[in-house]
């Protein structure tokens, strides 16, 4: 995939000199289209990931704009970079 070796197919036969150039080109377009399925799933969950991030961007803006007290802001950006980190819990300190 993309140059790189992922995997392989193992065919194996106890007659000698069993599998044909044709069975081997066969074998390897089987596997570039395997190789193309993998890039496209990867492809796929990079664009899932990102539309995630950016939904919840975007929902962070929206209650960002809604926050009326600076405590309400403090809380409201503490939870969106807990979520952004994908983070168990955090922490917010403010120095003066």
């Amino acid at each position: 995939m993309k140059g790189q070796v992922v995997g392989f197919l193992n065919f194996d036969s106890a007659t000698p000199n069993f599998y044909t150039a044709e069975q081997a080109r066969r074998a390897q377009a089987f596997a570039d289209q395997v190789a193309l399925a993998m890039q496209n799933a990867r492809s796929y969950e990079a664009i899932q990931r990102n539309v995630k991030r950016l939904t919840l961007l975007h929902q962070v803006g929206v209650d960002l704009a809604k926050t009326q007290t600076t405590p309400q802001l403090h809380q409201q950006l503490l939870r969106a970079a807990i979520q952004l980190a994908e983070a168990d819990a955090g922490a917010l300190l403010l120095y003066d």
